[in-house]
């Protein structure tokens, strides 16, 4: 009796274990993970975009980048996204590429830019973690002049600092 009892618990925990891991591989498997270089060029973006703008701007900033990247209609990575023709003024400019060099420290900060970078790391970080500030089919934002004329253009635009975005 006590044989075939230690041979059920002994079942009944390689049962558990193999659903466990299964369990831990799909929830794995279903969370978009990013790398390095991501979070890199994420927190540059919108230091560039949104350096100076509210916190919530600069994860909205974040929000933007990733909705593009989950949608078919841009580029499927952080980089195809910021790197695609026409769409961040600073990866065209070189503000990016001065942004990069800070980041990685091949550049030094001025006054106060080092704190900014910092905040902007940390919105990078939230938005990845999937914090949204905006809707997730949010694909633009501009900064604008007239907070009037935007909402007769579009209804539904969001404001936050400087910037709206839709």
């Amino acid at each position: 009796m006590k044989t075939l009892m230690k041979k059920f618990l002994l079942g009944l925990l390689v049962v558990t274990m193999v659903l466990g891991t299964v369990g831990t591989s799909a929830s794995a498997a279903s969370k978009k993970s990013y790398s390095k270089n991501d979070l890199r060029l994420l927190t540059t973006i919108i230091y560039c975009e949104a350096g100076n703008e509210p916190y919530k701007g600069k994860v909205a900033v974040g929000n933007v980048v990733l909705n593009r990247v989950k949608s078919k209609k841009f580029p499927n990575t952080v980089k195809g996204v910021i790197y695609q023709k026409g769409q961040f003024t600073p990866a065209r400019s070189g503000r990016l590429d001065k942004a990069l060099k800070k980041y990685d420290g091949k550049q030094k900060y001025g006054y106060g830019e080092k704190k900014q970078m910092e905040a902007c790391k940390k919105a990078a970080k939230e938005a990845l973690a999937g914090k949204h500030v905006v809707k997730k089919n949010t694909y633009f934002f501009t900064m604008y002049k007239s907070k009037k004329a935007i909402k007769k253009k579009y209804p539904k635009a969001v404001f936050i600092g400087g910037h709206y975005f839709r």
